[in-house]
């Protein structure tokens, strides 16, 4: 590393830099968010920024750690980096935070994604370890929808602010990324598990496939169309598309829209839409692991109810939706459509 100068790394619209002077007032910004510093018991005042920033040349002529900033469109949204590098023993770990107002977007596995391309294949690193606690879920999906093996518990391992908690250790090995990046970069589950993420943009041929399942009538998107919608989707703050990917196939997907609220102590509500399961992998239990996760993401996110509607007659899909645990006695659905419409 201490050799070369720090790289620039970028895909799929992110780039990632190291850090400047100039940087310092939205490190400060950053670690005054409740949610970063619950996780990394860490504030700045300007004069801390800056010696931090100052420090990392430094670390990295030492080849002890390295970080860069998380960038979309030259704004900062995160943070990522390799701790306690070993040569000798060709380890590391990483972190990574992001702002909380660029979350959903899928910038953290990306981000992680394209650091360990680097640290695998430019600087020769054996394995690489992603910890998190316990408690922290949407850090969970990113580990495993980067590729990362949840390999077990350490007990009361990491400090954070309310304390000593349980840390969920991942892993990858440079022999899985290669597999992995032989398999068009899919996700590893471990134990065969399926794996539950955020979309990504190279999902979309999987995505449709899902959708055509769900209303075969629709016509055909133009490639075009469907690529200039589904990044929309992807980039829309509040508005998410989940996949259940299991044996390196898409085989289940939803899509989640956090509606911010007014009512209720300002608590936003979620809508569930395009629930829908591969047909050759239903009766398989798949459905009701790709809903409980998404409803996870709305209870963390604050939402105080989730929403679904669905035109199906029949029983068996208003049975699924209870065993989900939805109530169909609480409120009505009236739907509207543009040539439906009337003055009176």
């Amino acid at each position: 590393m201490a050799a070369h100068e720090q790289p620039i790394l970028s895909r799929d619209g992110l780039v990632l830099r190291p850090f400047a002077v100039a940087d310092a007032p939205a490190l400060v910004a950053a670690y005054s968010e409740p949610s970063i510093q619950q996780w990394h018991v860490a504030s700045l005042t300007d004069a801390e920024a800056a010696e931090w920033i100052a420090a990392r040349p430094e670390h990295w002529r030492a080849e002890e750690l390295v970080n860069w900033a998380i960038t979309v469109d030259l704004n900062i949204v995160g943070r990522i980096g390799l701790k306690a590098i070993d040569f000798d023993q060709g380890t590391a770990e990483i972190t990574y935070w992001v702002l909380p107002k660029h979350r959903r977007n899928g910038y953290a596995t990306r981000a992680v994604t394209v650091v360990t391309d680097w640290a695998f294949n430019d600087i020769g690193l054996h394995r690489l370890e992603l910890t998190h606690s316990t408690q922290n879920a949407p850090s969970c999906r990113v580990a495993e929808g980067s590729g990362y093996r949840l390999e077990g518990t350490k007990r009361l391992s990491g400090r954070h602010a309310d304390g000593w908690h349980d840390m969920h250790l991942h892993a990858l090995i440079a022999t899985d990324h290669r597999d992995r990046q032989n398999s068009s970069e899919r996700p590893l589950a471990a134990d065969g598990h399926p794996v539950f993420r955020e979309a990504g943009r190279g999902d979309l041929p999987a995505v449709l496939r899902l959708m055509r399942q769900l209303n075969a009538e629709d016509p055909a998107l133009e490639p075009r169309v469907s690529r200039r919608v589904f990044e929309s989707i992807l980039e829309t703050p509040g508005l998410a598309v989940f996949v259940l990917e299991k044996d390196g196939a898409i085989v289940a997907s939803t899509y989640l829209n956090v509606v911010p609220n007014l009512t209720r102590s300002a608590a936003p509500y979620a809508v569930i839409e395009n629930v829908v399961v591969d047909a050759a992998h239903r009766g398989q239990g798949l459905g009701k692991a790709i809903m409980a996760e998404t409803l996870n993401v709305a209870w963390e996110v604050g939402c105080y109810k989730a929403m679904l509607q669905t035109g199906s007659r029949r029983t068996s899909t208003h049975a699924f939706y209870r065993a989900c645990g939805f109530s169909a006695d609480e409120k009505h659905a009236y739907v509207g459509h543009p040539d439906r419409h009337t003055d009176q």
